[in-house]
């Protein structure tokens, strides 16, 4: 599942767009600095840390690796409009350059675009990134407990909202393992990696 960081460099063509954040275009450029890299662009996708081109490297399910990381992760509901996030992350204990970072995404989103290239054009958007929380300190055998609670702003939609939970390697941006799960009860954590 793809989570999509909309970055602000491109603000300045006129058109701000909603969703972009000083901070997802600091994570693009160190992802790059990670990859060694001076690239960057959009779109852009990274795929375990590296830049990805689907002619070059399709995806053919064959290149998870297994990283011995577990995740756990529970949703529920709080009073005055907030998430509940709860569960467990274990790493091996040999992995010390491993991360957690949790994502609260939204999916059904639209932009209506009124200058640069776009100009006109209604964008539409899935998984995009609302709220990053991390990285968040794994003790020293490896283990966090997640207790985290997301105040949820006025104009995202409950429905349309999910949150993941990820493992990364700060040395290399490889993904080492990460959960989904959407904000509706009901539904099931979803693991992919």
């Amino acid at each position: 599942m793809p989570l999509a960081f909309h970055v602000d460099y491109w603000d300045r063509l006129g058109w701000a767009d909603r969703f972009a954040s000083p901070r997802h275009t600091q994570r693009q450029h160190d992802m790059a600095g990670l990859a060694r890299s001076r690239l960057v662009y959009t779109p852009q996708f990274l795929r375990n840390g590296s830049d990805w081109r689907s002619a070059k490297n399709p995806l053919d399910g064959n290149s998870a690796t297994l990283s011995g990381v577990n995740i756990v992760l529970s949703l529920g509901d709080l009073p005055g409009a907030k998430l509940a996030i709860g569960g467990e992350i274990s790493v091996p204990i040999a992995n010390t350059a491993a991360e957690a970072w949790l994502a609260l995404y939204e999916n059904n989103l639209e932009s209506q675009v009124r200058a640069g290239e776009n100009s006109g054009k209604t964008l539409r958007h899935d998984y995009v990134v609302r709220r990053l929380i991390g990285p968040l300190v794994l003790s020293k055998e490896g283990r966090l407990s997640l207790r985290q609670q997301i105040a949820l702003e006025a104009d995202w939609k409950r429905a349309d909202l999910g949150v993941v939970a990820f493992v990364q390697d700060k040395a290399s941006g490889e993904i080492l393992q990460a959960l989904q799960r959407p904000a509706c009860p009901g539904e099931p954590a979803q693991p992919r990696g």
